[in-house]
């Protein structure tokens, strides 16, 4: 693969009891990392294997910095250092090595080396394993570390496709539909501080959040159509938990969800109440049911839905939640504004994620990371289970 392909690295701090807190981002590529581990202090074991000892004085240009952003001013971002990543072992393994004698654990290796050499723990190394050397050599690795271990076994059973490996040449598709929070709890859109309040200068939180996850979602759809729906609002005196925003059942890309988002207050709706995400919950499941049911390629629906307030129904929507878990449905619930959002949380399952905009507002990339963690895994493990595969991995 591309060594170049970038890759972010978000370092996390666990709070027990409470929300976890992010640290900070770095960004790097594979071929930085394997450079990274690369320094001028190696030696070779009779295991043939090069082993890099820090030093007091270790050329830290070579480590991954640890970046945080500030608040924004002057719609500038500005990025501190909070801490640097230095790389120990970097290590690019073929398919055709994974069952060949270079396959040897990094944990493995330190102890065999802190046995024949002055190192005094696992973490004063740096790890590479070269090339094994001829057959019969005497100091080839199995000779030599037979003796103090067996050599781990790998399974030789097929791996499960890789997400990317399902979307190309557009083997699977994606159906993205939108749910946007129209109740009087987001205060006046008219007001500038409301959730809904737009401003030419900068965006609204719902506007950051569709410009945020919406790309990250269309990038997989080859239509890159999305149907966008309001919840909430009164028309004609009657509260709708479901509606269509925009002329049309569906817009094209994320200018065309901003630009539906945008009608509705052109519109002579009421903002209302009460939080209810019941039916469009359901609507979602209707179409994933069609695409579980169609004979044509493989395609899996996620609903972005954004709420300022916990739903009022929580029990009865995480009971739907649970029940369309059988269905092709990915369900991202994004909280907006500055409401207590702790019951929330108990929404989360396999085919949901909830997540708090405020906590990512410094940084609003660091949002669709968030909202699509679990978002690869699931299509996977829903394809894999339905016995659905790639060309590439349907033979295997």
């Amino acid at each position: 693969s591309d060594l170049e392909q970038p890759i972010r690295i978000s370092i996390w701090i666990y709070k027990k009891g409470s929300h976890d807190v992010i640290l900070g981002t770095c960004e790097t590529t594979l071929q930085k990392m394997v450079d990274a581990a690369d320094t001028e202090h190696a030696t070779t074991t009779a295991a043939n294997v090069q082993v890099y000892s820090r030093q007091e004085k270790v050329d830290s240009t070579r480590d991954l910095v640890i970046q945080r952003p500030t608040q924004k001013r002057f719609n500038q971002r500005k990025e501190t250092e909070v801490g640097r990543i230095g790389i120990k072992l970097a290590q690019i393994v073929s398919a055709d090595e994974l069952n060949s004698e270079r396959l040897i654990t990094t944990c493995q290796i330190a102890e065999q080396y802190q046995r024949h050499s002055s190192v005094s723990s696992e973490s004063d190394l740096f790890l590479k394993i070269l090339p094994p050397p001829s057959p019969g050599s005497s100091n080839s690795i199995s000779s030599t570390l037979s003796h103090s271990f067996t050599r781990p076994q790998v399974s030789l059973t097929p791996s499960k496709p890789s997400f990317q490996e399902y979307f190309q040449n557009g083997f699977c598709d994606i159906d993205v539909c939108v749910a946007i929070d129209f109740t009087s709890s987001n205060g006046d859109p008219r007001i500038p501080g409301t959730n809904h309040y737009r401003n030419s200068a900068y965006l609204n939180d719902y506007e950051e959040t569709i410009t945020s996850v919406g790309p990250a979602l269309c990038r997989f759809s080859s239509s890159k159509e999305v149907s966008v729906w309001g919840f909430g609002a009164k028309y004609g005196g009657v509260v709708q938990h479901i509606f269509q925003c925009g002329a049309s059942s569906a817009v094209q890309g994320i200018d065309g969800v901003i630009d539906a988002y945008h009608s509705v207050f052109r519109s002579d709706l009421m903002m209302s109440g009460p939080t209810v995400i019941v039916q469009v919950l359901q609507a979602a499941a209707i179409r994933a049911r069609k695409f579980q049911q169609s004979e044509s390629k493989p395609k899996y629906c996620v609903l972005l839905i954004l709420t300022d307030g916990v739903v009022n129904d929580l029990a009865e929507t995480k009971r739907r939640l649970e029940a369309y878990s059988t269905v092709p449905l990915y369900v991202i619930i994004v909280g907006i504004g500055r409401n207590d959002f702790q019951d929330m949380y108990i929404l989360g399952q396999e085919n949901t994620t909830f997540v708090e905009f405020r906590r990512y507002q410094n940084d609003p990339s660091l949002l669709a990371t968030a909202a699509l963690a679990n978002f690869p895994n699931q299509v996977v493990d829903y394809m894999t289970r339905h016995g659905i595969y790639p060309p590439a991995k349907s033979n295997q």
